[in-house]
């Protein structure tokens, strides 16, 4: 939907850098996308948590549609994977624990507002160089308030990382949000995709089956308590999940207490070096 720049404000106000989104001229004039990129600025608005990436501004202009974001001086969870890939190393399940329960919070936050985010894969999960989490990516994110729900009629999100309910295009609450995250943590600790196979529509009914094959078959080195953990937010159906975000964070809290092993940001900082360029 939107092309995304890192920039300066010259303004007196704001002297951080700045991340400019900014919708394609093309799509300017479909009102679903529009609705959309509106919808985006107006839940981002109401979001103010350490581990969300914080709205500045919007506007509406002739030159076009512009969300002014918190620029995250880092990558994306997706580029940390794929360094893990080419290096032939994985995340220490401390570490992946870690990120995981920290996106948690962002999502308890967001759920507390009826947000569910509906795209939640390693691509929008964003760590600073200082080993900080944030979450991004509120674009086709269901408010309980909206009136008119924009993509009601469409399948969103990326097809390896959707709930069973969301793969069916069934109605969704935030249960749907931790299988999803699930599906994340599943990859670090495996650093493999779990739900792969040739084509989006075998993908898409693996996602529908919640079908943990890839989990099973590489899974041999993930300890017992923590794949408990990783079953129960993969359950297939909802009711058998982590029933909120707080649940499933005490959980991954609660393990990582009992490995009397200490880990945050700075361990993760220094992992991403050690990983080199990503």
């Amino acid at each position: 939907m939107a092309e995304v720049f890192a920039a300066r404000s010259l303004g007196a106000g704001m002297r951080e850098p700045i991340v400019i989104k900014r919708m394609h001229s093309h799509l300017a004039s479909n009102q679903r996308f529009v609705a959309m990129f509106v919808d985006e600025a107006r839940l981002c608005s109401k979001l103010d948590h350490p581990n969300i990436v914080r709205l500045h501004d919007f506007e509406a202009t002739d030159q076009g549609l512009y969300l002014v974001l918190e620029l995250v001086d880092g990558h994306d969870l997706r580029a940390v994977l794929k360094a893990c890939v080419r290096r032939g190393m994985r995340l220490p399940a401390k570490l992946s624990a870690f990120v995981i329960a920290h996106v948690l919070e962002a999502l308890d936050y967001a759920h507390g507002f009826g947000i569910v985010h509906r795209d939640l894969s390693p691509s929008n999960i964003l760590v600073s160089r200082r080993g900080r989490i944030k979450l991004a990516d509120f674009g086709i994110a269901r408010a309980a308030d909206r009136t008119l729900d924009r993509t009601a009629n469409m399948l969103v999100g990326k097809f390896g990382y959707m709930s069973p309910e969301q793969a069916r295009g069934l109605p969704l609450d935030n249960r749907s949000d931790l299988f999803s995250l699930g599906i994340v943590l599943a990859e670090l600790l495996l650093s493999r995709r779990l739900f792969r196979a040739r084509g989006d529509a075998a993908v898409l009914q693996m996602a529908r089956d919640a079908d943990l094959t890839n989990l099973n078959q590489h899974g041999w080195h993930i300890s017992i308590a923590m794949r408990q953990i990783v079953e129960r937010a993969l359950a297939r159906h909802a009711d058998d999940r982590f029933q909120n975000a707080a649940e499933f964070r005490d959980a991954l809290t609660a393990w990582l207490r009992a490995q009397s092993v200490r880990t945050g940001g700075h361990e993760l900082a220094a992992f991403i070096r050690e990983i080199g360029p990503l």
